[in-house]
């Protein structure tokens, strides 16, 4: 069974080591990661130069970025007929990726797109700012339409690509390192089970540790550089030979702590929410992670885990 080892999960491990002969296993790996995809006409003073050479001119800018955004609209609605699969408008609040994952249980996708999912949001862009001499670009925050592609990828399962509809065309794209290990796991025939977002048993924790710390070997900019060319049609002209270029925004961690039964975790939780309550301020909750109980049944004894982020 391997243990964390950095100097930030010394709690982890003092906890894994008391309870050890309570816990079949324990599996860390990534957990919800974003990633955001920036083209090189995201500053004013690069979009200037792209609508320069472009032969734009400034009093000019709306007509032409509100046709761009009229291209991306018409090449997900193409997209989502070839596939036979809907575009959605949404309104308020609505969890996308549950209706996502909805509809393909529903409709019994295994691969490929699910839907897309349109939904007007907060974009960062630019404005004309009215000087001595001429305008100029500065940037600015605005709404506008955001197109959620959700494919169910073969490596990395259920996940989305994102992308405004309004220059500079930012892209973000969500995956699930608990998804993708389940997917090597199948693939390489290792029993398991999962609930929620957490594993409560492996067959072979070890193994699939292995697995679970060569996701960082992926060639991250070959598979997000195709997804942008899917969803972004400019690319093959308008924006030729720009590429995106990839930033982390956000990515979890998490550590599944997997009981050998009920019983097992109910001697230790209600310890383990006691300590966090008096011990731990809103920083630590908001900074260090959660702790989760889970429970399924289908193991071949009732198995807990407990996913700390």
């Amino acid at each position: 069974m391997l243990l964390p080892k950095t100097h930030k999960e010394d709690a982890v491990i003092k906890f894994l080591e008391a309870f050890q002969d309570k816990i079949t296993g324990v599996l860390s790996c990534f957990d919800r990661v974003v990633f955001h995809g920036h083209l090189p006409v995201t500053s004013p003073t690069g979009m200037e130069a792209f609508l320069q050479r472009q032969g734009v001119l400034l009093k000019n800018l709306k007509p032409f970025v509100t046709q761009q955004a009229d291209r991306l609209k018409q090449h997900a609605h193409a997209i989502c007929a070839k596939a036979k699969r809907p575009f959605i408008y949404l309104e308020g609040y609505t969890r996308k990726e549950d209706k996502a994952r909805a509809l393909a249980e529903r409709d019994g996708i295994q691969r490929g797109l699910v839907c897309v999912i349109s939904v007007v949001e907060p974009c960062r862009s630019f404005a004309l700012r009215y000087g001595e001499k001429r305008p100029r670009l500065k940037a600015s925050r605005r709404k506008c339409l955001a197109l959620y592609y959700y494919f169910i990828d073969r490596v990395f399962g259920l996940m989305h690509v994102r992308i405004q509809t309004w220059f500079p065309f930012q892209i973000q794209i969500y995956l699930n390192g608990h998804e993708w290990l389940a997917r090597k796991l199948k693939q390489y025939g290792i029993a398991h089970a999962r609930l929620d977002n957490a594993f409560t048993w492996i067959a072979d924790v070890d193994r699939a540790q292995r697995f679970a710390d060569r996701i960082t070997d992926t060639k991250w900019c070959r598979v997000f550089g195709a997804l942008a060319r899917r969803v972004n049609p400019l690319l093959a002209d308008l924006l030729h030979p720009f590429e995106y270029y990839w930033v982390t925004d956000q990515a979890e961690f998490a550590t599944d702590v997997m009981f050998k039964d009920r019983a097992a975790l109910q001697t230790v939780y209600p310890k383990l929410l006691r300590h966090s309550t008096l011990s731990l301020s809103a920083e630590d909750v908001l900074t260090s992670g959660s702790l989760r109980p889970s429970c399924v049944e289908s193991t071949p004894s009732p198995a807990f885990v407990t996913a700390i982020s």
